[in-house]
């Protein structure tokens, strides 16, 4: 009886909170088969249906919901002996911890999977388990854990008769080792997958199999070979009409084609892949189109389609954004009514317990009040001093009730303008942060995307790291006649005053390189100085901003090998690490002692040329780092530049993927408990 009441109880608030697409007629049998004697196999089934209903709920109790489902029907099956009945309580588990992002939680469940799996010898179980677990790993940027687990997976398939869940553990593999950059070992992965999919007649999972290989060959710059595989998806895909599937691959061909310069051949496949996307309410495919349609249109000089395009990449991704503060708000509020409702259980325990007392007080009345009856004669005396004591003390009563009464109303009233005033701050923080978070969108559109860096740089790491939500510091690549041009920029001030700066800065820069065609580092700086300043003094105050910046011109050859490199500063260096330099011999070239922006004693910048060397790293970097303040001292004293200097060198040797890693925990390290004084960007470059 006890066992069906509380599940009953469960059950209506379920049905209070949230409502489903499922039918109703069906959820109310379900639960009526988990509150009845059926067969346990019956009841397991019916608690997997109902997880599987509230997971998808768009409400605030949905998850709670579907994670006590799955409990009792874990529960059940453990005291059953049905443990090893079917493998969805324990994953689906594993999936709702990471869709509310408590990794240490869904790591903690799928590893049980794991452990039962082994325990059971479920081959397909475990394979599934080392999946998720690596596939954890690498979203985390825990590498060294990740291939810990993908070596596990690589001894398990040998034991595997299953074609299907060989081929399915060989893309995980790939899109492991694509995901650490180890080239050879994603693609003999992908390609043993597609093998086997081909063999199986899985024509799906064949598509999906050339689009990775794809994948693998545009990261590592080989855009003929990425182009042959993203064509045999696109081509399987159509035949199976797939619309979303070949929304991607139309985007994938584009993005290889802007990538290769190929500009106008890329324009129809990326319309294509846009319109595709629309039609399969494919928003993330939509999102990467338009950005492709931008710059493609921007690299062929249609510069009115170039903003019509970012225009909507731009709203869209305004909507992207709003959905997911609104899954986030949905989240907190999740959250929020867990702890009310404990809130409440305690308030009512309470109750209870003064429920208690007061019942215990009333016994005790009524066996004073028959004492009274049997004694009432001859103690009539003592009835009436007892009644002139209850009058007394009910008037006492009384008034500490009124004064209570009272104090209560001046504590409600304190307490509504507690919360009128909070209300107002809070209205007044959300429009602040709201507007400083538009501004974030609005610089980072002048920040260049991964994807033209990857076309323009072979080996390279970017630190980025605002010390507010918007930054003074900034980075900038383009490109003009076969050069390259990169440059680090700390602009004055940071916050919202530095990112203003920054994107007068960064225009500046590109209109002097892309419209007025000036090549040299020296004269770009002279340039952009001039129009910095012409600027900032149209307004009838003097404005003396501007910025300190290093600025490399990369000159390569036929074989994109780097022949030369031109370098010019304003009031900034960059250092060179060549193979076999210890922590003294490193090169500082300096620029010149001077900003970009109103100066009494300007000058005309410094060119120098750089002879380049195989296997050395180029550093470009703001002062923030070597001005961070951290340390043992107490209040910490600043890093400076000797040190900063030493950490470059002692890292030169690593992966460029893993450089900056190891900068952010040096950083983190040195800080520790202190606030970061001022933004941050490094830019790394190895010369192949």
């Amino acid at each position: 009886m006890i066992r069906l009441f509380f599940t009953a109880i469960l059950i209506l608030c379920c049905t209070f909170y949230g409502q489903s697409k499922t039918d109703k007629s069906e959820i109310d049998s379900l639960k009526i088969i988990v509150s009845s004697d059926a067969a346990d196999s019956s009841i397991i089934k019916a608690y997997h249906f109902l997880a599987h209903h509230y997971s998808n709920f768009d409400s605030t109790w949905s998850y709670d919901s579907a994670l006590y489902f799955i409990d009792r029907s874990i529960e059940i099956m453990k005291k059953s002996g049905l443990e090893d009945m079917t493998s969805y309580p324990y994953v689906r588990k594993f999936q709702l911890f990471q869709d509310l992002h408590e990794y240490e939680k869904a790591l903690d469940e799928i590893l049980k999977y794991l452990e039962l799996s082994q325990k059971y010898n479920k081959i397909n179980w475990e394979a599934d388990a080392l999946s998720e677990i690596m596939g954890l790993f690498d979203f985390l940027k825990d590498s060294i854990r990740s291939e810990e687990y993908a070596k596990k997976l690589i001894d398990l398939i040998d034991q595997m008769d299953s074609k299907k869940l060989k081929a399915d553990c060989y893309n995980y593999l790939g899109t492991h080792y694509k995901e650490i950059n180890l080239t050879d070992k994603a693609l003999e992965y992908h390609n043993k997958s597609l093998e086997l999919r081909i063999e199986n007649g899985n024509r799906k999972g064949a598509a999906y199999s050339y689009n990775n290989i794809g994948i693998v060959y545009k990261n590592i710059g080989r855009y003929d070979e990425a182009l042959k595989y993203y064509f045999k998806s696109l081509e399987i895909k159509e035949d199976l009409k797939d619309t979303r599937g070949c929304s991607g691959s139309n985007i994938n061909i584009a993005n290889v084609m802007l990538l290769s310069k190929k500009f106008s051949e890329g324009i129809p496949f990326v319309n294509k892949g846009i319109a595709l996307a629309k039609e399969s309410n494919a928003d993330n495919f939509l999102l990467v189109g338009y950005e492709v349609l931008y710059e493609l249109e921007k690299g062929r000089g249609n510069f009115k389609s170039a903003l019509e395009a970012l225009e909507n990449h731009i709203e869209l991704d305004a909507v992207v954004h709003d959905q997911e503060v609104a899954k986030q708000a949905k989240e907190l509020e999740r959250k929020y009514e867990a702890e009310k409702r404990l809130h409440e259980l305690k308030i009512l325990k309470q109750k209870q317990e003064i429920n208690d007392l007061e019942l215990d007080k009333q016994e005790k009345d009524i066996e004073q009040q028959r004492n009274i009856i049997i004694f009432f004669i001859v103690g009539s005396i003592l009835f009436g001093v007892l009644v002139v004591f209850l009058v007394i003390n009910r008037n006492q009563k009384s008034r500490m009730n009124l004064v209570l009464q009272q104090q209560n109303a001046e504590i409600q009233i304190q307490k509504e303008e507690t919360e009128l005033q909070k209300s107002i701050v809070e209205q007044k923080n959300k429009e602040i942060t709201d507007s400083i978070a538009y501004a974030k969108k609005i610089q980072s559109a002048i920040l260049p995307p991964k994807s033209k860096i990857d076309a323009l740089l072979n080996e390279y790491f970017v630190l980025y790291l605002p010390k507010d939500i918007v930054a003074g510091d900034f980075y900038w690549v383009e490109t003009l006649n076969h050069v390259t041009y990169v440059a680090v920029a700390d602009c004055t001030g940071h916050g919202v005053p530095g990112a203003l700066v920054s994107v007068v800065c960064s225009n500046m820069l590109s209109k002097t390189l892309v419209e007025e065609k000036i090549h040299e580092p020296g004269k770009i700086l002279d340039r952009t100085r001039e129009l910095v300043i012409e600027y900032f003094e149209r307004g009838e105050e003097l404005i003396k901003d501007g910025m300190d910046i290093s600025l490399l011109a990369i000159h390569k050859g036929n074989e994109n090998e780097i022949e030369r490199i031109e370098f010019s500063g304003a009031n900034s260096s960059i250092l060179i690490v060549e193979p076999g330099m210890d922590g003294d011999e490193m090169i500082e070239v300096k620029g010149d002692k001077q900003p970009v922006g109103k100066y009494k004693d300007s000058h005309p910048f410094t060119n120098q040329r750089i002879e380049p060397v195989k296997g050395a790293m180029i550093y470009l970097f703001t002062d923030g780092f070597q001005d961070q303040f951290g340390g043992e001292h107490k209040g910490g004293k600043k890093l400076k530049s000797k040190n900063f200097h030493r950490l470059l060198h002692s890292y030169h040797q690593f992966h460029v993927s893993e450089q900056p890693e190891k900068l952010k925990a040096a950083l983190y390290k040195w800080q520790g408990d202190l606030e970061q004084v001022d933004d941050i960007c490094v830019i790394g470059i190895k010369i192949k």
